[in-house]
């Protein structure tokens, strides 16, 4: 587990992972501090059940810089999604 404390952009194009999984999200409360939690889960291929397979979690800071770095790679973004994701 681990929470992001700065984004950098890579220099390399990174590589595309065949597989896919799923991803939880939810809000955690630290002391005073609001942090968004991500979790992804093994493949389906995984033997055993499904369990968190990497978390990361970012402050509002990190949430706010994430959102600027979507809109670059996804500049239409804004245009093409209007709905808001179930928050519980």
């Amino acid at each position: 587990m681990a929470l992001i404390r700065h984004f950098f952009e890579l220099n390399s194009q990174g590589t595309v992972h065949r597989s896919e999984t799923d991803a939880g999200w939810a809000k955690v409360q630290n002391g005073d501090q609001v942090l968004l939690y991500i979790g992804t889960y093994g493949s389906e291929t995984r033997m055993s059940r499904p369990k968190t397979s990497q978390v990361i979690q970012l402050d509002r800071e990190r949430a706010s810089e994430l959102i600027k770095i979507i809109r670059e790679v996804f500049p239409d973004i804004e245009n093409t999604e209007n709905r808001t994701p179930n928050l519980q």
